[in-house]
């Protein structure tokens, strides 16, 4: 595998960075940032349904997840080549390379035509992370646009919970709502976390961001609202168990940490990882005991 860049002779005693070849598909689009959320088709699982619709369903919804996840970051990663750090980004260092479009064009007829074959919400689920990730990446780009560009990121990811719902299956039954709900709010404060540890490159690179908008203090309220809403929605559905672990995580824990180290990206960077972690735990919980019990 070709690396990003290399040191060529040196100018003035200054190295001069030169161009290499494209990175392959896996580095290009950033596969370990999200391999995550394959998980989230999982989430279509349905009590009712015989094990093997359910498996078809479960298969197609994470073979969509896979090319709109592919898609959304190659395409962000094109868009920000010109300003990311190249440890975060593969592409900064890299010469333009036609087979990207091809690739994107690749995974969004795959997707496509994946989902095509569930219910309609599949299809809608599908439709609406691919344009969200074009708006939010390229043009009107609303990364760049505090609040407006943090809440986008909703769109980006929560409709994955849909794709891989059975034929006849809606995202407003089996506890969906919930589940669509408490992601919301665990995805949006972690996106405030991630904003923290990325403040010095976000602006270098120009972008206001929320979190630079509202400083530590103010993020910290959000995130604080963000975990408290979260385990009243456990709370409010009878799910006391999960309630009190989200009021204690996410309500208290994950407000704590952004207010007394908000200011440092290294360690806003190792709570966003334990952030995700505590997430898949506590989504996992809610659906053992939505879809299992």
């Amino acid at each position: 595998m070709v690396g990003n860049s290399a040191t060529g002779p040196a100018v003035a005693g200054r190295p001069v960075a030169v161009r290499r070849g494209a990175p392959s598909f896996w580095r290009a689009s950033r596969v370990r940032d999200w391999a995550h959320f394959l998980l989230l088709p999982l989430a279509g699982y349905q009590s009712g349904v015989e094990l093997g619709a359910n498996a078809l369903a479960l298969g197609r919804g994470v073979i969509i997840a896979f090319c709109v996840l592919a898609f959304g970051y190659l395409l962000n990663g094109i868009a920000d080549r010109g300003m990311d750090d190249a440890r975060k980004n593969p592409l900064v260092d890299s010469g333009p390379d036609r087979r990207y479009l091809l690739t994107l064009v690749a995974l969004v007829a795959i997707a496509l035509s994946a989902s095509l074959l569930g219910p309609w919400v599949a299809t809608a689920g599908t439709l609406l992370v691919l344009l969200s990730g074009v708006v939010y990446s390229v043009g009107p780009r609303l990364k760049r646009y505090p609040f407006l560009g943090t809440l986008t990121n909703a769109t980006n990811f929560t409709p994955l919970l849909w794709v891989g719902l059975p034929a006849g299956a809606t995202a407003a039954g089996s506890g969906m709502g919930l589940i669509t709900g408490a992601f919301v709010l665990l995805l949006l404060q972690n996106q405030l976390i991630h904003e923290a540890a990325d403040r010095g490159e976000d602006r270098r690179g120009g972008i206001r961001t929320t979190f630079l908008i509202l400083g530590t203090l103010g993020s910290t309220a959000v995130v604080a609202g963000l975990g408290l809403g979260l385990a009243a929605l456990c709370l409010t559905a009878g799910l006391l168990g999960p309630g009190i672990a989200a009021g204690a995580v996410f309500g208290l824990a994950a407000p704590a940490v952004t207010a007394l180290r908000g200011d440092q990206p290294h360690i806003m960077a190792t709570a966003r990882w334990s952030h995700r972690v505590a997430s898949l735990a506590l989504g996992g919980w809610l659906f053992i005991a939505l879809r299992v019990i």
